[in-house]
């Protein structure tokens, strides 16, 4: 919308375009979502910090973050048969908003290897970085 720094007599009137400046502008939207994968570690402080990071990397590339074992990590530990079927769903919808899938680390758990084959049954390029963030060479495989 451009705001002239005229009113409608032909006057100057740099008011309403100042005003019009100072209005915070609307963040633009996230480009993309991403799913993360990275691995489970014991310690939840070190898997919170990580998670972190790894959260703030994909924002930082303009991305939208999905990352269910963070989200529903507080009743993952005790799960039934029923909320197991319930976590993969999830984990299946997340998977299938995802643009792409970014594995974390160079050590794979079976259940991170899940989530890969979930992500290669689905055509998702996947993208592979150290717990450092940084991409890793040839690190980049298509479904």
């Amino acid at each position: 919308m451009k705001i002239n720094k005229f009113n409608q007599s032909g006057c100057y009137d740099p008011t309403p375009y100042e005003a019009f400046q100072n209005i915070d502008k609307e963040p633009a939207p996230l480009k993309g979502q991403v799913y993360i994968i990275c691995q489970d570690v014991t310690e939840q402080e070190i898997y919170d910090i990580r998670a972190e990071r790894f959260i703030r990397f994909a924002l930082e590339k303009n991305k939208l973050p999905l990352l269910p074992r963070l989200n529903f990590r507080s009743f993952s530990e005790s799960l039934d048969d029923q909320d197991e079927l319930m976590l993969k769903r999830i984990r299946r919808s997340f998977m299938a908003q995802a643009d792409e899938v970014w594995v974390f680390g160079k050590s794979i758990s079976e259940e991170m290897m899940q989530d890969i084959r979930m992500a290669r049954s689905k055509g998702k390029p996947i993208y592979h970085l150290t717990t450092t963030c940084e991409w890793l060479k040839g690190g980049v495989s298509h479904g």
